[in-house]
């Protein structure tokens, strides 16, 4: 159960996620999609970062563990709920800790060796139905959504409603991205809403809530503007402007959301290797942004309460209904 919040109490939400997905590793090492080789997969990422769940509980921390199944991951495993399935254990620790697993589906499609984005609208629809047709049929119901690289359509926002998801984490608000990878966010507002079911950057009709990551934006030396969606195992410096923002907009409304992710190699990366510039590793950076956090929020008399986002869900019905 949730507790609301009480009478004269300022808040700020904060709400975590992880993208779960395979290492990809080459000849030449690891790489990015576009390689030309063909890629092996491993789970050493995930293996890792499962025994650091008491570091990464730090202060009371609660995470929504986005698990990737999808066209990709069948072309591997024979099975597009292989990572559900083979790592059911550790989910059902990860659940009875406190924490959320959820779906994390891409939309490719494979042009050769490589994987692109799907842009075809019926097939888009197609993947995401047959994806979670595949992990419904392991008896697994996530109520919670990740969509790899934050690709979104309006025809997905409604499949996504249709199959009963209750929230969305992909919207990454006034970002745009249409090359490689196909996002468009540009008109999404910053606060969590309703998505309209034809236009899913805008509040209307849909049952399912979208909460946007909350996104950093910082002046760096050798550019002017570094943007990017909190990242909460990066380092810490980077991100402390979008930390101070929330806990001010928590005591200018009463509430406030603080909603960031990584993916499993921000904590620590497939082959252990520390951050050139921090000589720290992601873990490392989380625990220290945790507890700048508490102590910001604390000069401000805001208290920190960790969700996972089908309990933010609840409290946030009430105000979009």
């Amino acid at each position: 159960m949730v507790d609301k919040q009480q009478l004269g109490e300022t808040i700020l939400y904060v709400i975590l996620s992880i993208d779960v997905e395979p290492d990809i590793s080459y000849d030449n090492g690891y790489s990015s999609m576009g390689n030309k080789k063909i890629p092996q997969l491993s789970y050493q990422s995930l293996e890792t970062v499962i025994n650091l769940l008491p570091r990464l509980h730090i202060c009371g921390a609660r995470w929504n563990w986005m698990v990737e199944a999808d066209n990709f991951i069948e072309a591997f495993h024979n099975n597009t709920a292989f990572m559900f399935n083979n790592f059911q254990k550790e989910w059902s620790r990860l659940e009875v800790s406190g924490d959320e697993v959820g779906f994390h589906p891409h939309i490719y499609r494979q042009d050769g060796i490589k994987w692109v984005q799907e842009r075809d609208p019926n097939k888009q629809v197609e993947l995401l139905r047959d994806a979670f047709t595949s992990i419904s049929r392991q008896g697994f119901k996530p109520q919670a959504v990740k969509t790899g690289w934050a690709m979104m359509t309006s025809v997905m926002m409604r499949t996504l409603d249709e199959l009963g998801f209750i929230v969305d984490l992909s919207a990454l608000p006034g970002l745009v991205f249409d090359k490689k990878y196909s996002y468009n966010w540009l008109r999404t507002p910053q606060t969590p809403y309703h998505p309209s079911s034809s236009d899913y950057q805008q509040p209307g009709d849909l049952n399912i809530i979208e909460i946007p990551q909350t996104i950093n934006s910082v002046k760096r030396f050798w550019r002017s503007i570094f943007i990017s969606p909190f990242n909460p195992c990066g380092r810490p410096k980077l991100y402390k402007p979008c930390i101070i923002d929330a806990v001010k907009n928590a005591t200018k409304n009463g509430t406030s959301i603080l909603a960031g992710y990584n993916h499993l190699s921000d904590i620590i990366n497939p082959k252990g290797q520390l951050s050139k510039i921090t000589g720290k590793t992601g873990i490392e950076h989380f625990e220290k942004t945790i507890l700048y956090l508490l102590r910001f929020a604390r000069q401000y008399s805001v208290k920190i309460r960790f969700l996972t986002a089908s309990e933010i869900c609840v409290i946030l019905q009430e105000s979009l209904n």
